[in-house]
């Protein structure tokens, strides 16, 4: 989770801290809903601005409810172990004279290490994905017209090399990789933000974000006795966080 953008001359290190409501969704090639895991994430986060530029990072950590089934089609519940990491730098610059609109544009790196634990019977899977985005968009400042201390941005982004490696060393089949759809998809962030003295600044704010990833082709693996085809389905994630943060000026 990022504090709100916005651009400044002197040096600016803030630290931020918050909850995401994970919300993952896998479907068939019909259509159909494969499983559904949802549940809140912790998670912290720094960022360093310094006159047009920004450089960010953020770790979230948790567990969540996965409501899903079994190759056989059986219904299936469980716990998703969910770990995501992300870094980005982001420039902004004003777009007019009173100061109220800045437009951004940005690159970013993620990775997601999604552990669905064993329950029941049922082994666990762990799936590695890793992608990279690039955006542009807006931030928009009703304080300078109407003294409001609010901030607004709006991102749309693309997402390209977006992988997953799937470890299924425990049944002899390796760790293969799979190559999935890149998908746009959009951030929208509201920053209530309160000046408590020339140094000091704290920023409550929520953030959404969706993505989606398009299915990845048929893979076949083996294990030297049997073959099997694999595919990563396509997704859909919505995410939303509420986080507080402190932003410290040098």
């Amino acid at each position: 989770m990022l504090a709100a953008s916005s651009v400044t001359s002197a040096l600016d290190l803030g630290v931020n801290t918050f909850i995401k409501y994970f919300d993952y969704q896998e479907f068939d090639l019909d259509g159909s809903s494969l499983n559904h895991e949802t549940g809140f994430v912790p998670g912290l986060g720094l960022s360093l601005v310094h006159t047009n530029h920004r450089f960010w990072t953020s770790y979230a950590h948790g567990d969540v409810n996965y409501d899903g089934q079994l190759q056989s089609g059986t219904p299936h519940t469980t716990d998703t172990r969910q770990i995501l990491f992300s870094n980005g730098y982001e420039y902004s610059f004003y777009a007019n004279e009173i100061n109220a609109i800045s437009l951004l544009a940005g690159f970013s790196i993620h990775r997601w290490q999604r552990h669905i634990l064993p329950s029941n019977g049922i082994q666990g899977v762990n799936a590695d994905y890793q992608w990279q985005q690039l955006y542009v968009g807006l931030s928009y400042k009703p304080d300078a017209v109407f003294d409001l201390p609010l901030e607004f941005d709006l991102n749309i982004f693309g997402t390209r090399n977006s992988s997953v490696d799937i470890n299924l060393e425990n049944i002899g089949f390796g760790s293969p990789r799979l190559e999935m759809g890149n998908k746009p998809g959009f951030q929208a962030t509201l920053n209530y933000y309160k000046v408590v003295s020339n140094q000091l600044t704290v920023n409550l704010l929520i953030e959404t974000t969706r993505r989606e990833f398009g299915r990845s082709g048929n893979t076949s693996i083996s294990n030297g006795i049997s073959t099997l085809t694999i595919a990563e389905p396509e997704s859909v994630a919505w995410n939303t966080s509420f986080g507080i943060s402190l932003v410290y000026r040098q």
